[in-house]
């Protein structure tokens, strides 16, 4: 069972304060760098939003410090997906160079990629997506 959450938001700050933060230390911080960090501190708080179904009356809540977040990537054509794993764990600063890494990933290679794709997947794999 998948549950879907969208609300309207207003970011005129977070991107003041992104590009404020961009300029400060000479790297690009973009909209899904705040959106991941922000999703990763939401888990910390309320883990069994990235919870998994496992019975009837069981259902498995993972801990929020080992969660991996997913998101999509699109450069021109090339499509790909990337992850930061543990990101509750981790620096906006931290978060926007691995995204960045990743992004250039994508864009080298000029195919449909997948990025850091835990080698051991499983249903108890704490992970969540942002689609």
């Amino acid at each position: 069972m998948e549950l879907i959450i969208t609300m309207p938001i207003v970011m005129n700050d977070a991107d003041s304060f992104r590009k404020e933060v961009s300029k400060e230390h000479k790297i690009h911080i973009s909209i899904s760098s705040i959106l991941i960090k922000a999703v990763a501190s939401a888990l910390e708080n309320f883990p069994i939003m990235s919870g998994r179904w496992l019975a009837k009356d069981e259902i498995w809540v993972p801990n929020p410090g080992e969660t991996y977040i997913f998101y999509p990537i699109q450069v021109e054509d090339s499509i790909g997906a990337g992850s930061i794993e543990k990101a509750s764990q981790k620096t906006l600063l931290e978060i926007s160079r691995e995204l960045n890494s990743q992004v250039d990933e994508v864009r080298s290679k000029g195919i449909d990629v997948l990025i850091a794709m835990p080698e051991e997947f499983s249903p108890k794999r704490p992970f969540f997506d942002i689609t």
